[in-house]
């Protein structure tokens, strides 16, 4: 019985010493397993980058476990990297050049590491400011309007445009690169002079060009017309005459039994006016009242016509010109 109990005794404590050493196999396997596992990684600090139009450095981190890595630009010409290779953490440099170029300028940084996906950056330039300049600052146009022009001298795309459209206008309203723009101002037919602005616009800057029209001058002279309502053989000629009785300032000679003359201009002031038979002159007022006092600026129309028994002669003030 002693052997016996003995026996199971040494039996259960080798079969525990069994059991143990199977446990210590298994968790140093394992271990071993887990250590042998670990994944390589490589992560980067950005995803993109949009950098100004001006010469610039930036930088990012790459994190990794990695034994190396290595990073490309697309576009070695304006965008740089330093460094071009490292192992495990790291920081790189990026450098672009000036965009000289009104358009944006693209690139892509690639990272690659032993054993893991590459990555990416996007890289954005901003496009230039495009120059501006003109030839002119101001523009005078006489009353009587006209064109005039200036240069435009630019590296991008511009805009033209006129504040006072009504009288003014530009051509071309838009273009890009150098260009001459031609100012085209209609007539003032006031006294008062007048005044525009021109605009062009390139990008985020604009000039101005200032525009001066002067006013009309006062007019110092009258218009007139003869008209002769019927047909009067009698009446052949009409005419004003100063008041001097001599001087014809004006007369139309009527070639048909009716019509109307076209205007034209008489001094302003006081006239006589007058028609014919062919043969002799004749007031056409009475003679206490022959004259007519014609103003500066203003039309009028003589009139021949009749009451029934005898011509009548009226004046029609036909209004300004």
């Amino acid at each position: 019985m002693k052997i016996n109990l003995l026996s199971r005794i040494l039996f259960l404590k080798t079969l525990n010493y069994i059991v143990s050493l199977l446990f210590s196999c298994l968790a140093f396997t394992s271990c071993l397993e887990t250590t042998s596992e670990i994944p390589i990684e490589l992560s980067l600090s950005v995803k993109s980058f949009n950098l100004p139009p001006e010469a610039v450095e930036e930088s990012f981190s790459i994190y990794s476990n990695t034994n190396s890595w290595t990073v490309s630009s697309s576009s070695n010409n304006w965008l740089t990297v330093s460094p071009a290779s490292g192992q495990k953490e790291g920081n790189v440099t990026i450098s672009a050049s000036v965009n000289t170029v009104t358009t944006p300028r693209y690139a892509v940084l690639t990272v690659r590491g032993t054993g893991v996906p590459d990555q990416e950056i996007q890289v954005m330039q901003e496009a230039a400011e495009p120059t501006l300049s003109l030839s002119k600052t101001d523009l005078t146009f006489a009353a009587s309007g006209g064109q005039n022009t200036f240069n435009i001298t630019s590296t991008g795309n511009w805009t033209v445009s006129s504040n006072s459209p009504t009288w003014l206008t530009v051509s071309p309203t838009s273009s890009s690169g150098n260009k001459t723009v031609t100012v085209t101002a209609f007539a003032n037919t006031i006294q008062s002079p007048r005044a525009a602005v021109i605009t062009v616009t390139a990008g985020n800057q604009s000039q101005r060009v200032n525009v001066t029209q002067l006013g009309s001058t006062a007019p110092t002279k009258a218009q007139i017309r003869f008209q002769k309502a019927k047909a009067y053989p009698e009446c052949t000629q009409m005419a004003i005459v100063a008041v001097n009785e001599t001087d014809i300032l004006s007369n139309y000679y009527f070639g048909t039994p009716s019509g109307t003359s076209p205007y034209e201009e008489i001094p302003s002031g006081s006239h006589i006016p007058a028609f014919s038979d062919g043969v002799n002159w004749y007031y056409c007022f009475n003679t206490t009242v022959k004259t007519y006092n014609f103003l500066a600026g203003r039309r009028y129309t003589l009139i021949c016509n009749d009451n029934g028994s005898s011509f009548v002669f009226t004046v029609r003030d036909d209004g300004t010109f």
